[in-house]
């Protein structure tokens, strides 16, 4: 195994496993990484629109909490992935998770142009939903170790950044467009073109990973269950997994009610899609120093000058307007400045999971990561949910803007868990 201390490694490059991609093969995986980021960032934009798809149909805020929890657990499907991974190949099984999804895309747009509003209908939205992100997940599996085996001998930080200038880029463009198709106030069909969109997407993807290079898997010879045990014997996945888990439960339980709050205070559908490109391009301002930050400084640093200020942004909500276009100003700032603070955080937490998981344990490795999220979504949604649902019906005005305030104040235990990463 390699050494737990970071005294023995360039801060700049992880060190690489016993095979490495050939320079030349590692910056074509690297091109067809980012293009299928790019279509991934599609899905994800598109997808954006499902509380919102939810609320038409006349959710509760408690069933977009469920959203949440739904398809956080939907991601135990890696399970799968991590069984067939090794028998398929990274790429193949990548592709055949994206492929396995699309039926799904097409039940969301029946639905959408059915014209069924009610809560059967809402609890089919949310079957379709999951059953969507499970299927993808199993291929997901194969994301985070192909981006390990396409950075090994790199500096990590460079090339997150100079793939996320051109995410954001694309988080910035996509936003616009769904929220001129959705409108102020959208109609199913609108919403089934936001779907068709996404599908189109996932396609796309499949075929731009085709041809990238991967890393082998070395022979397993432990069951996958004593695989997962033994990987939490080691100490630096312990404390990446307790990082995770407190921020993920906490994000969950606090930002997808935002657009509830939101809406509930008059702003439009369109307007709040609108609202993820103002993040995203906050979210580009100095992603290039954030990269050359994290690979001279390590990762420790970086989320704590960006960590910190995410919990004080808390406070903002008490200051929220009642009037309209105070508070679409108000929605612009906190927004970017989330976004500006995100964009250096991301690419601290990338760089410190990638060096917290061995690559000899790749497959266990970032499942686990993926468990961990999955449970502390699923939990965080439902807490959340239920939380912000009490929170709306209490008497006191205040208390919807304080619950949202105190979730982020509780990010300080996430800085707090973060001082212990390698």
């Amino acid at each position: 195994m390699p050494s737990e201390s970071p005294s023995t490694e360039d801060p700049a490059i992880i060190p690489p496993p016993a095979e490495v991609l050939s320079p030349a093969a590692r910056r074509h995986t690297q091109e067809a990484i980012i293009k299928v980021a790019m279509t991934s960032t599609i899905v994800a934009t598109t997808l954006n629109a499902a509380a919102l798809f939810l609320l038409h149909l006349g959710a509760s805020a408690f069933q977009v909490g469920l959203l949440t929890t739904l398809m956080a657990l939907g991601a135990l499907a890696q399970l799968g992935g991590v069984v067939l991974m090794p028998r398929l190949g990274k790429v193949p099984i990548y592709r055949l998770g994206r492929y396995l999804s699309l039926p799904w895309f097409v039940g969301l747009i029946i639905l959408a142009c059915s014209g069924w509003h009610g809560q059967a209908a809402v609890w089919l939205a949310l079957g379709l939903f999951t059953l969507r992100i499970s299927l993808n997940a199993m291929g997901e599996t194969a994301w985070w170790p192909l981006l390990q085996d396409a950075t090994t001998g790199d500096a990590i930080g460079q090339f997150f950044a100079r793939m996320r200038a051109r995410l954001r880029a694309t988080d910035i463009a996509m936003p616009l467009l769904v929220g001129v198709i959705l409108g102020a106030h959208p109609s199913g069909w609108r919403f089934a073109v936001i779907f068709g969109l996404a599908a189109l997407a996932v396609v796309v993807g499949a075929e731009f990973i085709r041809g990238a290079a991967e890393s082998p898997l070395p022979p397993q010879t432990e069951t996958l269950l004593a695989r997962l045990v033994n990987l939490l014997h080691i100490p630096g996945v312990r404390r990446f997994l307790l990082f995770l888990a407190v921020r993920t439960l906490l994000i969950a339980a606090g930002t997808p009610f935002w657009i509830v709050m939101l809406q509930g205070r008059g702003i439009s559908d369109n307007f709040l899609v609108w609202l993820t490109a103002i993040a995203a391009f906050g979210n580009i301002l100095g992603l290039q120093r954030w990269g050359r930050a994290v690979d001279h400084y390590g990762s420790r640093p970086i989320i704590t000058v960006t960590l910190l200020p995410e919990c004080l942004l808390g406070v903002a909500w008490f200051f929220l307007p009642s009037s309209i276009w105070p508070l679409r100003i108000w929605a612009v700032m906190l927004y970017l400045l989330w976004g500006a603070c995100e964009g250096g955080f991301l690419l601290g937490y990338t760089r410190a999971m990638l060096h917290a998981i061995p690559r000899e344990r790749q497959g266990e490795g970032f499942a686990a990561i993926t468990y961990t999220a999955a449970i502390a979504g699923a939990l965080g949604g439902t807490l959340g949910g239920a939380g912000f649902g009490w929170a709306l019906a209490h008497p006191l005005g205040l208390m919807p803007l304080a619950y949202l305030a105190g979730v982020q104040f509780l990010l300080f235990f996430v800085w707090l868990c973060s001082r212990r990463l390698t």
